[in-house]
């Protein structure tokens, strides 16, 4: 799903504002804070240049008929992961967020395999993640996410199961800081959770994310991925179920 960044014009913008339940002035810059479709690289194709860079021995660029569309990556589950960079304007001063990504995990582990992981704002490096999409032991999926920055961190997973080995899944995050809400999708289906959100503020901290990451934890220090990730997109403001 290829979201393009644009102006949104006041012509348009009250049906802008009813599509997508948004908070923002008509001045505003509306698409995805990043947007990586791994087609033989990293780059973020929004106008927001959140571009990462390949860290690990073995990670590999693909283009056949294992990605899901048009090229992905590979990642060993051992140290591979793609740096999305430090001090990043992804979800600053945000009342909702949506992550997603198209994923095909090879194995799943007894601990933690991270798709996606946004920090908090902190010096040094932090896996403390503002939001994050990972894939759990019994092959759940989950997000973690936190509003403000010295806040704990809520974690929110599915019940029944919905991810399995070697097959592509589209998941998806929303998480609605405002109303203490987190929503789940797997293959564009709800799916039931375990675990309740309750942020301490209705938006998060106004400080860059300090550690971000594609296929580990935020800071790349662990929770390695093992498996095909493909179209990353992240955005500050919440989906509704149309749009995924």
């Amino acid at each position: 799903n290829h979201t393009n960044a644009r102006n949104v014009s006041s012509l348009n913008w009250t049906w802008f504002q009813a599509a997508t339940g948004g908070n923002f002035s008509a001045n505003a810059y509306v698409g995805p804070r990043a947007s990586l479709h791994f087609e033989n690289d990293t780059k973020d194709s929004s106008r927001l240049n959140n571009t990462g860079a390949i860290s690990g021995n073995t990670i590999a660029a693909m283009y056949n008929s294992s990605c899901k569309v048009g090229g992905c990556l590979n990642f060993d589950g051992s140290n591979d992961y793609v740096n999305l960079g430090a001090n990043r304007d992804l979800l600053r001063s945000a009342r909702a967020a949506t992550l997603s990504a198209w994923v095909r995990p090879r194995t799943i582990a007894s601990g933690e395999d991270y798709i996606l992981g946004i920090s908090i704002g902190s010096s040094p490096a932090t896996a403390a993640s503002r939001a994050a999409l990972l894939l759990k032991s019994s092959n759940e999926f989950a997000v973690i996410a936190r509003a403000d920055d010295a806040e704990s961190g809520q974690d929110v997973a599915t019940t029944g199961s919905p991810i399995s080995v070697n097959a592509w899944h589209h998941v998806v995050g929303v998480i609605n800081y405002a109303n203490d809400n987190i929503t789940l999708y797997v293959n564009g289906v709800a799916q039931a959770t375990s675990g309740t959100a309750s942020f301490t503020a209705s938006s998060t901290s106004g400080t860059l994310s300090r550690s971000n990451a594609i296929g580990s934890e935020d800071d790349g220090s662990g929770s390695f991925f093992d498996g095909f990730i493909d179209e990353v997109h992240v955005w500050d403001y919440a989906l509704n179920s149309t749009q995924v």
